[in-house]
């Protein structure tokens, strides 16, 4: 019998068969179609969802080299609440999971030190807090707003006590120690609290070691830790109300 006579006698049988034998000619000839149908639906409504549902962040801070028993910050929703921001339309990310040692070879290490290097690179931060074994690497490589040049005359007279400064001068030295390859000692840093010794003394940090918000929810080694405005921070205005906020 001709291929076509045998092909119309199939789909004449199929036609007046049952339901059972009409899902298995569907299945034998037509799965993979349908399972390649069914893959590009998904993706297209994954993207579409994407798209429409992506928000942007309102605030970006990051908590380094940090303990902490929640594996999401409650300063999240609280400071939503605080500064008014609707998480239905915007993020607020705290993020306590990377960890920097100098000098450290790690996998964690490595790979923190370079999402530290994008989210700066790109913008995206806000503000980081640090203690005294990795604040003071990223203040003395200009990382941070001259605070005098951000906070208002009320938020200078009420964290001036908080000030952290490096001096400028320092800086000089710092940079050309690291630009020189075959010298490895770096200038021995002053005292971030006695701006009085310094040359150039610039404050580009706050403690909030005894801060509640932050001690309740993150542990930092060393005896003091500093919250720095990142200098190219995209949302300064909520940067600055995170202040007003731990020190609420």
């Amino acid at each position: 019998m001709p291929v076509m006579d045998e092909f119309k006698e199939e789909r004449e049988q199929i036609k007046n068969g049952t339901f059972k034998d009409k899902l298995k000619y569907f299945w034998c000839y037509y799965k993979w179609h349908t399972f390649i149908g069914i893959a590009a639906i998904a993706f297209v409504i994954l993207l579409v969802r994407d798209i429409t549902f992506q928000k942007d962040n309102a605030f970006f801070a990051a908590m380094l080299n940090s303990l902490s028993q929640e594996s999401e910050s409650p300063l999240v929703s609280e400071f939503a609440d605080y500064a008014q921001i609707d998480l239905d339309k915007y993020h607020v990310l705290i993020d306590g999971t990377m960890t920097i040692e100098e000098n450290a070879t790690d996998e964690l290490s490595v790979a923190s030190a370079q999402r530290m290097m994008v989210y700066t690179a790109s913008g995206e931060l806000d503000v980081v807090v640090g203690g005294e074994d990795i604040f003071p690497n990223y203040a003395y490589n200009d990382m941070f707003h001259d605070l005098r040049e951000v906070l208002s005359e009320e938020q200078i007279a009420k964290y001036e006590p908080y000030f952290y400064y490096i001096d400028r001068a320092v800086m000089a030295d710092v940079e050309a120690a690291q630009d020189n390859l075959e010298d490895t000692v770096i200038p021995e840093l002053p005292d971030p609290t006695k701006p009085e010794e310094m040359k150039e003394p610039v404050p580009v940090g706050i403690f909030v070691t005894d801060c509640k918000k932050i001690t309740d929810n993150y542990y930092f080694n060393g005896d003091y830790t500093v919250l720095g405005i990142m200098a190219n921070s995209p949302s300064l205005d909520n940067a600055l109300k995170f202040i007003d906020f731990l020190f609420e």
